[in-house]
């Protein structure tokens, strides 16, 4: 009997046992379902997300060919304002007012750099003066080009009457 209820005892542990391995085997298979529910929910959302970047993507590039047509747009409408005030006659009559003020300044410091020279005879008759308008052109686009390079001429002494060597001057504000 002694064997008996020790095979008996024995038998009763290894159920348990097996009884435990049951429980978690059954805890690891509820487990693996939920983890195989989350996998697919998880895929969704990450084709979702997917499909959005795609169509984040396919705006942005839509919005970037938009945005380089206005550029191009106010590029071309600066350009056109830019000639149209070049052509303006605001333009030109300020260029002339500028030339007029220029050479007035000019002449000031030519009487006083040389007090002995009679400059009633230079000045600008504005009155009479024809017009500012450009010659031989119908826009002023020639007008902006590329500066050319001043030649410098050896100054006229009328006190003399004679050419000396071009000197520099200090020209004193007036």
């Amino acid at each position: 009997m002694l064997m008996t209820k020790g095979l008996m005892d024995r038998s009763l542990y290894n159920e348990m046992a097996l009884e435990r391995v049951r429980e978690k085997a059954k805890l690891g298979e509820e487990e693996l379902l939920q983890l195989k529910n989350w996998k697919v929910v998880t895929e969704q959302k990450l084709k979702l997300a997917e499909r959005a970047r795609d169509e984040y993507q396919k705006m942005t590039e839509e919005l970037k060919i938009v945005l380089e047509d206005k550029e191009n747009d106010l590029r071309l409408a600066k350009e056109r304002a830019i000639q149209e005030y070049r052509d303006s006659d605001a333009l030109l009559s300020e260029l002339g007012v500028s030339y007029n003020d220029g050479f007035n300044d000019a002449l000031r410091q030519a009487k006083a750099l040389y007090p002995k020279l009679d400059f009633l005879a230079v000045n600008i008759n504005v009155a009479e003066a024809t017009s500012v308008q450009p010659d031989a052109s119908d826009d002023t686009a020639e007008l902006f080009a590329e500066e050319r390079p001043v030649t410098v001429v050896p100054e006229l002494h009328a006190e003399e009457g004679k050419t000396h060597e071009a000197k520099d001057h200090v020209v004193p504000d007036v």
